[in-house]
């Protein structure tokens, strides 16, 4: 009912109706648990990992699907979500706690809830193994920013290239697609880790820059997609459907009805069979993969396709919102479209150098020419590269829905301590505090370039205090052994 009525609500009362269901949606946590639990990370592990994925799905081609058995099990294990999830559910068992699927016990994802969509809040604290970071709220954020980059890569089973991206003429080339390759129960209780984590930004304000397509949040929310959202995702499937369905195609057009069958069947070119996005074929119906389509049954071969397409990952998604369930109020998410779903879990991606600079607190003398210039640099940014930026000074790559926190613009006196030229410095940032401090640049140029050599080359967190080596000594013999 609300559904069919949401786009009548105003925004504030929809907001009010929300925050009262996030505070309703009890955590149902085992006693003693609470938010701000440490939770230990080896992210050089992560990349071995991540790196024998990559030479898994070299080996695999054509079939890349199947990277999801050709990685060794105990280097998929060395993924931070794998990490976060084996961490979780000791941390559950500790406690009591039991399987996410049984309703009658504690869901080892419910020690993820925590915030009412009011202010942002952590879940637990991040601690990475061999790097010098203490946790004020940067590394978490950095930790939430790597956990998406994995999962859209090919670390993960979990979500592979829409066919878009092979697709010159498509649109959203960049966005990810659920993998219906991914079936074992390990990858379902990943998806429910997705799930949470999706809930978990929703909850916290604290964005997860997942790049899926329209089609895909559709689902999750439980709407369903339409041609348009199919084409986003498979432009090709989608003009097909609409040739076949409309009898435009020019190989078929004008054709009367026994020579359109004739020339489908001598072709070959239509059967009750069709490929998946991650390309694997499927019959439509039993016997699909021999019977010719005809023209008698052309539209029941579209509404095939388009039910294929729409079912083809109904198990992942369902995995995918059972964990978001553990988290927030599933009921809630009637209230808002796909897009909003979208924004308030993964920020705003084309924030505003203007919405920046109103939430930013300068520490630098009135009339300071640095302020200035880091203006012009950021609006002569791309997109791509103020998300970078905002990742560097902030740890996140999407600006909040709702920001409660003002950038701190300061001098970097580094320089100046060491008695060397200012303009050969890099900025500094410390993402705990969204703070940015400049060196005293001579010009305009000189600040633009120094801050792009960062923001691409400053990610690693260890101004805290020495990094330790063994971890990477660790990641290393896990390969050799592997050899």
């Amino acid at each position: 009912m609300i559904r069919s009525v949401r786009q009548l609500i105003f925004t504030h009362e929809k907001q009010k109706l929300w925050a009262a269901a996030l505070v309703g949606h009890s955590p149902r946590r085992p006693p003693g648990s609470h938010s701000g639990f440490h939770v230990h990370f080896n992210r050089m592990a992560a990349t071995a990992a991540a790196t024998a994925a990559e030479a898994a799905l070299r080996a695999a081609r054509p079939h890349p699907a199947s990277v999801a058995t050709s990685t060794s099990e105990k280097k998929r294990k060395q993924t931070l979500f794998e990490q976060l999830l084996d961490q979780l559910q000791k941390r559950s068992e500790r406690r009591g706690g039991g399987a996410p699927r049984d309703e009658g016990s504690v869901s080892i994802f419910s020690h993820l809830i925590c915030g009412d969509g009011s202010g942002t809040q952590r879940a637990f604290k991040v601690e990475f193994e061999g790097e010098g970071a203490t946790d004020a709220g940067g590394p978490y954020r950095e930790l939430l920013s790597n956990l998406v980059e994995e999962a859209q890569s090919t670390a993960l089973p979990l979500l592979i290239p829409t066919p878009n991206r092979e697709q010159s003429l498509s649109q959203d080339r960049n966005k990810w697609a659920v993998n219906p390759s991914a079936t074992s129960p390990r990858c379902m209780r990943l998806f429910e880790l997705l799930g949470a984590l999706m809930g978990l930004a929703m909850r916290t304000n604290h964005p997860m820059a997942f790049e899926l397509p329209t089609f895909v949040w559709k689902l999750i929310v439980g709407d369903t997609p339409t041609m348009s959202d199919l084409a986003h995702v498979d432009l090709g499937t989608a003009d097909l459907l609409q040739k076949i369905r409309h009898n435009t195609d020019p190989h078929l057009r004008d054709l009367d009805e026994g020579s359109w069958d004739a020339a489908v069947a001598q072709s070959e070119l239509f059967t009750f069979e069709y490929h998946r996005s991650d390309g694997v074929p499927v019959p439509l119906r039993p016997g699909g993969s021999t019977e010719f389509v005809t023209f008698a049954t052309r539209a029941a071969w579209c509404d095939a396709v388009e039910r294929l397409r729409r079912d083809e990952c109904a198990e992942q998604v369902g995995a995918i919102r059972h964990g978001l369930g553990t988290v927030i109020p599933l009921d809630g998410l009637t209230l808002f479209s796909a897009h909003d779903v979208e924004t308030m879990i993964c920020g705003e991606a084309d924030w505003t150098v203007a919405f920046l600079r109103e939430h930013t607190e300068l520490r630098l003398p009135a009339g300071d020419l640095r302020v200035k210039w880091l203006w012009e640099a950021l609006e002569s940014f791309e997109q791509a590269q103020r998300a970078q930026f905002l990742q560097f000074v902030w740890g996140r790559s999407r600006m909040p829905e709702k920001i409660d926190a003002r950038m701190q613009l300061g001098n970097d006196d580094t320089s100046e301590t060491r008695g060397g030229n200012p303009n050969l410095f890099l900025p500094t940032a410390h993402t705990c505090a969204f703070t940015l401090l400049l060196p005293r640049y001579t010009d305009a140029a000189i600040l633009s370039e120094r801050l792009l050599y960062a923001i691409n080359h400053g990610r690693a967190i260890d101004l805290d205090h020495e990094a330790d080596a063994s971890a990477w000594v660790m990641a290393e013999s896990d390969d050799e052994e592997d050899e």
